[in-house]
């Protein structure tokens, strides 16, 4: 990603972003996006650094966001503590629609996942998050129509309540 994405504040269309390494494009360029619309794919969430730049993202703050997909590639570092507070500091804008979440590796969802806030989320989909104890009161959701599970290998209580094969 160029960086500078950030003064571009008239974007309405912003599908795929990565999240650089080192002095790559940081999650915080997505501050100033506010009218972005539609579908937000944000791929290498490994690479943020600090649970700061995704407060500075202001994802709650695009309320025209309808899509979001929040991913991160299976580097095989265990950073369990800092992907808990990156996805609890990516907490979208109530009018969301679709929440999709990819190798999420801490075995705890924070609390804005199942918070009755989110009234219009109709499809969850969690794949590959590997390390998940429990699902998220998802019955807290009042549209909530799909959910979606996909490769949870390590999670023995899932596996035992059924919820999964």
């Amino acid at each position: 990603m160029p960086s500078g994405l950030s003064h571009l504040t008239s974007i309405r269309r912003l599908e795929t972003f990565f999240v650089g390494k080192g002095i790559g494009c940081k999650l915080n360029e997505l501050n100033g996006l506010i009218h972005i619309k539609g579908l937000l794919k944000i791929f290498n969430l490994e690479n943020v650094s600090s649970a700061r730049d995704c407060v500075e993202a202001n994802l709650k703050g695009k309320p025209n966001l309808a899509r979001l997909h929040l991913v991160w590639n299976d580097e095989g570092v265990n950073r369990v503590k800092i992907d808990f507070d990156v996805l609890g500091n990516l907490e979208p804008h109530q009018n969301l629609k679709a929440l999709g979440i990819k190798g999420y590796r801490d075995n705890r969802f924070p609390r804005w996942m199942t918070d009755p806030l989110l009234p219009d989320l109709v499809l969850i989909s969690l794949k590959q998050c590997r390390n998940c104890q429990n699902l998220p009161a998802l019955g807290q959701l009042p549209s909530l129509k799909d959910v979606q599970l996909e490769e949870f290998e390590n999670s023995p209580r899932l596996r035992s309540s059924g919820l999964i094969s």
